[in-house]
């Protein structure tokens, strides 16, 4: 992803001050979000996940060192099939174009640790969790830090 220069401007006013270690996030909203803009859900999870990518961005542009993200509770489970289906596959589209990237993921020299319970995740998605994390085995995390995505 390329910032743009209101980005750019932006995270450069904000490197002026303190910057924290570790950066913390919520994934929740996604659904009222498409609802207000008349989208179906997994409209909301996909432009979510779209807007992770660029926090990741502007974390990596700050130097945050370590940026944990609760993905996926396992009150989640509760909600329609077709809905828990869509982020499922979304999860796993994600994960599978941060293996397409492995240039991005070994320049940043990321560390992607996925926590909670995975054994309740379907096959396809524990599979790609398991690559990514293979993938990313030897890294140290970029600037010391590690990436960690919480699926409880």
């Amino acid at each position: 992803m390329v910032l743009s220069w209101q980005e750019k401007l932006s995270l450069s006013v904000a490197k002026q001050g303190t910057v924290p270690k570790h950066v913390a996030i919520i994934m929740d909203g996604n659904r009222r979000y498409a609802k207000q803009r008349g989208m179906p859900r997994y409209a909301g999870h996909h432009d979510g996940g779209d807007k992770l990518l660029e926090c990741m961005e502007w974390c990596f542009y700050l130097g945050v060192q370590v940026l944990t993200v609760y993905a996926f509770s396992i009150e989640n489970f509760r909600r329609g099939e077709d809905e828990v289906s869509a982020i499922m596959n979304l999860a796993c589209k994600k994960l599978a174009e941060l293996c397409d990237n492995r240039e991005l993921v070994h320049r940043y020299d990321l560390q992607i640790r996925i926590l909670g319970n995975i054994h309740q995740l379907p096959a396809d998605l524990q599979n790609r969790i398991e690559k990514v994390s293979e993938m990313c085995a030897t890294n140290k995390g970029y600037v010391g830090g590690n990436q960690f995505l919480h699926l409880n």
